[in-house]
């Protein structure tokens, strides 16, 4: 059984630990009223945007928190998680139970701001159907399946250093991408219209990133991810300073579908925890099928 609403905060750059399993709750209670670590998307606790516990449906122990929307438009239930601060560097991890009732669904989303509203980092939708969609700045980034009427896992380890992030249900990875928005401040749950569902066992680690004196990482590709096989497209990649010092020259390859381009990259200056495109001179032609 997970500790409740634990959270381990020590010195500067520590890790980051909490794990909730809402037995210290009573049944009936509001999530947000009951527990500091817990909030709602107003930010105050308001009574109208919290949700139960419930004793009628858990994964461990007793209880969980039971999510319905009851309004035409989602909602109004909107309970918030904040992460201790906004991370875009180091090793996040993500974990939850989910009990999805049969022909409803779920959603949460990852805010990359710590004042709500400001910036979505990934919206996550779990259709009323079994299917699963995963949404980066309003584009799709990766479609999976997950099971209804039953308790499942649903994990997200995401390197926040490389702009890596996973999905994995019951252990599966459902992919890996690389988003738009890479940071993460907090988790919003928000039953969309018609939804039902329960959590339990939620937990999140954030391993702190200590900066190397020299360190360079490619966090995004760009080009290669949409069109017709045949067609041809220009490639770029998202470089990104992981060291203390700043970085003015290197050498970047690429390859794909077995063609390698190499590029000496001088004349720069990319700050500490900066980034910067750089745009390869030869456009490369589309395979089909999945290629890394």
């Amino acid at each position: 059984m997970f500790l409740p609403a634990l959270v381990l905060y020590s010195a500067l750059n520590a890790q980051v630990n909490f794990s909730d399993d809402f037995e210290s709750y009573s049944a009936g209670s509001l999530l947000g009223a009951s527990s500091p670590a817990w909030n709602t998307w107003s930010m105050n606790d308001t009574p109208g945007e919290d949700s139960p516990i419930s004793a009628t449906n858990a994964h461990s122990g007793a209880n969980s928190v039971y999510f319905s929307s009851t309004a035409a438009t989602g909602g109004p239930q909107d309970c918030l998680l904040p992460f201790g601060g906004a991370y875009n560097t180091g090793q996040f991890e993500f974990e939850s139970w989910f009990f999805v009732n049969s022909g409803t669904g779920a959603y949460f989303n990852f805010q990359a701001a710590t004042t709500p509203g400001t910036t979505w980092a990934l919206d996550v939708y779990m259709n009323a159907d079994g299917s699963m969609s995963v949404v980066n700045d309003g584009a799709l980034v990766l479609t999976g399946l997950y099971p209804q009427n039953q308790w499942f896992k649903l994990n997200m380890p995401i390197d926040l250093n490389t702009n890596t992030w996973n999905i994995l249900i019951n252990e599966v990875s459902q992919g890996i991408f690389q988003t738009n928005v890479n940071q993460i401040a907090s988790l919003d749950i928000y039953p969309v219209t018609g939804q039902q569902f329960y959590i339990d066992d939620v937990k999140y680690t954030h391993s702190p990133y200590i900066l190397l004196p020299i360190n360079l990482a490619a966090t995004a590709i760009s080009g290669l991810s949409e069109g017709l096989a045949g067609q041809s497209f220009p490639a770029s990649v998202t470089v990104r300073n992981l060291g203390l010092q700043a970085i003015t020259s290197f050498d970047l390859s690429l390859n794909y579908n077995g063609v390698t381009q190499t590029k000496t990259i001088t004349g720069v200056n990319i700050a500490s925890l900066a980034s910067s495109v750089i745009s390869l001179d030869n456009e490369y032609v589309l395979a089909g099928g999945s290629n890394p």
